[in-house]
């Protein structure tokens, strides 16, 4: 699926490879600190969570014109527009995929 996410494709993979390798790295400590069931609720609601949010950007229920916050370009277009929304939604989206698929491979770790 990481081929439909919005944002390009070959970024869009590199941040996949970036991401498990990042996750399985962070596993063991987080692991060691929270031990196994908290560890593993945890990772689940926030790969809950972050799935929700991406549903809502990738639908346009919330306006990620928020990001803007974060240094990234205002919008060059109209408002609300569909150029506009992709504009902030290929940025914010591929970056939510990143955080979730961190916490995805952690919490593979943690299971096996």
């Amino acid at each position: 699926m990481t081929k439909y996410y919005e944002g390009g494709l070959f970024l869009n993979y590199y941040l996949d490879g970036t991401a498990l390798t990042i996750g399985a790295l962070l596993a063991l400590p987080v692991y060691r600190w929270l031990k196994m069931k908290l560890s593993f609720i945890i990772s689940y609601s926030i790969v809950l969570v972050g799935i929700f949010f991406v549903l809502c950007f990738q639908q346009n229920l919330i306006y990620p014109g928020w990001i803007t916050a974060f240094g990234v370009e205002e919008s060059p277009f109209e408002k609300g527009s569909d150029q506009d929304l992709y504009h902030y939604n290929r940025i914010l989206v591929p970056a939510l995929i990143f955080i979730i698929k961190i916490v995805n491979q952690a919490l593979f770790v943690f299971v096996y």
